[in-house]
This record gives C-alpha cells, sequence and structure tokens, in this order.
C-alpha cells in the first residue's frame, strides 16, 4: 500500500513542487537581446545558464534517487523527468533562436551544447539507476558502476539499435515548432530506443536509451547545418516554420523526454520477455 501511494507521489513532487522551482529559476535565463529564446550556450551568460541546469539536473537526482529508492528505477527515472521537463519550458525554440541571431551560429553551438547536456543527463541517470540497485542489494547507490555498464557489449549494440530508431521516431513527432512537441519527441524517441535496445539486447543496459538520444542532440543540428548550408537558407526554413525536424528539440527537450519515455520503454519491453534485475 505505501509503495503503491508513493508510486504517485514523486511523479506529483516533480510536477507540482520540485518542477516548479526549477522552472521558476531557468525563467530568469535570457538571450543577449533580453527575449526568452535561448539555450544552454546562446544565452547571454552561459556559465549562468550551466549552473542553472547543473541545479535542475542535481534536484531531478535528488528526487529521482528517492524515488528509485523507495519505489522503483522507473518511478525515478519519470519523477526526474518532470523536474527536467520544468527546466526545459522556459527556453525558446531553435526557430525564434534563428530569427533572433539571423545566422547558422546557433547550430554550431548546439553541437557542442548536446554533449554538455548529454553528459549531466547520464550522470543524473546513472546516479537513479545506481540508488535502485542499491535498493535491490539493500546496499550504497552505485551510480558508478551504472555508467560503466556502458561498456558492455549487450549495451553498445542496444545504443546502435537505438539510435536509428530513436532519430525517425522524433522525425516523424517533431513537425511543429512548439515546447511540449519537442519534448514529446524526445520521450518517444526515448521510449523506443528502450524498447528496441531491451527487445533485441536482453542485457542491454537501461542507460542505453539516454545515449541514443543523446546522439541526436547533437546529429540533429549537425544534419540541419548539412542540410541548409548558408544563413540565407536556414532563415527561410526557420521563417516558414519548415526546418529539419530533427534539429528542432533543444538538447534539454531531448533529455528531459528522455527521463520520461524511457522508463515507459523498459516496462514496456519488460511485458514482453522475462523480468531481468533492473539497471
Amino acid at each position: 500500500m505505501k509503495t503503491s501511494v508513493l508510486r504517485w507521489v514523486f511523479p506529483l513532487l516533480g510536477l507540482f513542487v520540485v518542477g516548479p522551482a526549477v522552472g521558476w529559476l531557468a525563467s530568469g535565463l535570457r538571450a543577449s537581446d533580453g527575449s526568452p529564446h535561448f539555450s544552454l550556450l546562446t544565452s547571454v551568460s552561459p556559465a549562468r545558464a550551466l549552473g542553472t541546469f547543473a541545479l535542475a539536473f542535481a534536484l531531478a537526482a535528488g528526487l529521482g534517487s528517492a524515488a528509485a529508492r523507495l519505489v522503483s528505477r522507473n518511478t525515478g527515472l519519470f519523477s526526474a523527468g518532470m523536474v527536467l521537463a520544468w527546466a526545459s519550458w522556459p527556453t525558446g525554440s531553435i526557430e525564434g533562436i534563428i530569427r533572433r541571431t539571423q545566422s547558422v551560429e546557433p547550430l554550431r553551438s548546439l553541437v557542442f551544447e548536446g554533449p554538455i547536456v548529454g553528459l549531466l543527463s547520464l550522470v543524473t541517470a546513472g546516479v537513479i539507476i545506481g540508488a535502485a540497485r542499491a535498493r535491490a542489494s539493500a546496499g550504497g547507490s552505485d551510480a558508478r558502476g551504472a555508467l560503466a555498464r556502458l561498456r558492455d557489449p549487450q549495451t553498445l549494440f542496444g545504443i546502435a539499435a537505438g539510435v536509428p530508431v530513436a532519430g525517425v521516431v522524433a522525425w516523424f513527432i517533431a513537425q511543429e515548432p512548439s515546447k511540449g512537441q519537442s519534448i514529446a519527441a524526445g520521450a518517444l524517441a526515448a521510449l523506443a530506443a528502450a524498447a528496441v535496445a531491451r527487445l533485441a539486447f536482453a542485457e542491454s543496459h537501461a542507460l542505453a536509451a539516454f545515449v541514443a538520444v543523446a546522439v541526436l542532440t547533437a546529429a540533429g543540428p549537425l544534419a540541419a547545418s548539412a542540410a541548409y548550408g548558408s544563413d540565407a537558407a536556414l532563415l527561410r526554413a526557420a521563417y516558414a516554420d519548415v526546418l529539419l525536424p530533427l534539429a528542432r528539440p533543444l538538447p534539454i527537450d531531448w533529455m528531459a523526454g528522455a527521463f520520461l519515455g524511457t522508463p515507459i520503454g523498459l516496462s514496456w519491453a519488460s511485458s514482453m520477455v522475462q523480468k531481468k534485475p533492473e539497471g
């Protein structure tokens, strides 16, 4: 009974308590012209933005770890996703950022921003998964052990299978420049990547889906840069709202979605195969 109640309490805490606090902090960030169209590296103060995002991930890790210890890994990941969705919401759209800068430069910045946000996400997910494994073994949290599993062949194969599947799913979802649709693209991409990785490679680690989505945080801007080539072509696409779908979600959109979609994909895959230990 207690676990059933907590299964709802932690996501609701992320949605209505911790998340709004993170959203309030993120809403104080601005672009150089004072507009809300910014990302981590395109804000007026990247150092302040990095500090804000790092705090958001730390709070997400704290809430998610508590949920993982008291309920389950999937509840922990999903609760963290609720927090990170609030961190994502005040940031702008890539179309708005391109229109503000009138150049292809933001896409180049996102190529470097993606790995930063991806690394924060992997550490956060590793902490939460480590907390879940500690609950199962009645030991201490093993975040380092979770991250070390990324070298396992099954996990590497899972990542390789997850990247193209996640990319195709995100392509079909990110058809409009709205924040909700960008987060949904990341969530459904992660859901598909997690399910495919676990179904195809049963020993693939849960972090495989996060890595697959993290790859897209840089691949999307790179693909758009190659597709448009010049500032003029990119601006035409941005003003016409026909930008390449994979370039639409910002890195924080991708990774917030990954925390929401991965546990659903893992649960779905687990219902179709023999249950594996959490991790």
